[in-house]
């Protein structure tokens, strides 16, 4: 039998042997090898008759094979070439991934442990078959790297860290593009400062993710954004210790829209914050958040807490509850600004669901505010209007 390499391009193709009709396409990488019938005679294009078909067999390289665009690699299902994801990850750089020609590594349903390091290259996507079929038990050490330009869907990724601030999705290359979506992420360790997702200086995209964290002294953060830009959205993340949900520093425009937050204290001296912004943020715009913290346990909560050199943070159409001490539901500091419009801010007892300190300002219109009397020092101001108090007795412009 002759063996040749070919790109196939549809189900009927010719090649120097004649015409040859393929029954289906094989999967990519996965049978390596196919034979096929050819009935057509090289010399003269006479159909020949089934008994003087010959067979031919083709031999699919991963140079040579593709599917559109991408070029698929497929880990971990019956006939695949990798039964290792980070064999496969290794593998696809022979490839030469390109925005032109990306490359996409398709795990099957099962759990795999990634070697140290895995790193997903640039132009290539990783996907598995569903947050609930496939996951990826990440390296203690590093977690799993990405470099730019990479996407990372449908798979739930879990690390047990054992260093400092680590990050179990963890990006620390500047530049470039990073889509998580349809994902899961556990982060857990009793080191300090552990993070499910770490994004330094990119264009980020994050939807439909789901972060957990079981209880641990070590305390943690969901999503650290260093520089960069982000949409967050339809996401949910949920944590306890002493957490913060989203931390975003020297950024710029970043967005969180129906995302759901839940932290939870531990012990005294915690300290639970939804959203954390400081440095240089050009903008954030937070839409259709729910938010709880929960310090009851600990020292302080707070939901949303800016400070630094934002240029514009805007909370609308949210609901933010903090339980225990706070020094505001929605707070600025050190020269930080935000504005919250149409929203639902509720602090426990007589705390106060606005705060401003230190030049900060905090300005609320339409919007429901529980709890006490704003918290105001060294120089900062709330300004109210068109509000309402937990009995909604209605304020036009004060604050209650």
């Amino acid at each position: 039998m002759t063996k040749i390499q070919t790109r196939l391009r549809s189900r009927v193709f010719i090649t120097a042997l004649g015409i040859v009709a393929a029954a289906s396409l094989p999967a990519a990488y996965a049978a390596p090898t196919t034979a096929q019938r050819v009935c057509i005679n090289k010399a003269n294009g006479a159909a020949l008759v089934k008994s003087e078909c010959t067979t031919l067999e083709l031999t699919f390289s991963e140079q040579s094979y593709s599917v559109g665009r991408d070029r698929i690699v497929h880990v971990g299902t019956k006939g695949a070439k990798y039964k290792s994801v980070t064999a496969a990850l290794i593998a696809v750089q022979r490839l030469r991934p390109s925005a032109t020609s990306p490359v996409v590594v398709r795990i099957g349903p099962g759990t795999f442990t990634l070697s140290d390091p895995t790193i997903i290259p640039s132009d290539v996507t990783v996907e598995g078959a569903g947050r609930e079929a496939t996951t990826l038990n990440t390296s203690p050490t590093h977690g799993l790297l990405l470099e730019s330009n990479t996407t990372l869907r449908k798979i739930t990724v879990k690390g047990a860290l054992n260093v400092d601030a680590g990050a179990v999705i963890n990006k620390p290359q500047a530049g470039g593009s990073v889509t998580l979506e349809d994902l899961g992420v556990t982060v857990s360790g009793t080191f300090w400062n552990q993070r499910a997702i770490y994004l330094t200086d990119a264009t980020s995209t994050i939807r439909n993710v789901r972060i957990t964290g079981p209880a641990n002294s070590a305390g943690g953060c969901g999503i650290e954004l260093s520089q960069g830009s982000a949409t967050i959205e339809n996401s949910t993340i949920d944590l306890a210790g002493i957490t913060t949900g989203i931390s975003i520093n020297n950024a710029g425009e970043v967005t969180v829209r129906n995302t759901t937050i839940n932290l939870n204290t531990l012990r005294s001296g915690e300290q639970a914050t939804g959203i954390l912004v400081g440095g240089i943020t050009t903008k954030l715009f937070v839409e259709g958040l729910k938010l709880k913290a929960d310090g009851s346990l600990g020292q302080i909560s707070t939901g949303v807490y800016v400070s630094g050199s934002v240029g514009e943070a805007l909370i609308v159409n949210s609901s933010l509850d903090t339980i225990g001490a706070t020094a505001g539901t929605v707070e600025a500091g050190d020269g930080g600004a935000a504005q919250v419009l149409n929203s639902r801010l509720t602090a426990s007892g007589t705390n106060p669901p606005v705060g401003a300190v230190g030049a900060a300002t905090v300005k609320v219109a339409g919007t429901l505010l529980s709890g006490g009397a704003p918290f105001l020092d060294s120089g900062g101001t709330v300004t109210c209007a068109g509000v309402y108090d937990e009995n909604f007795a209605f304020s036009a412009s004060s604050c209650p």
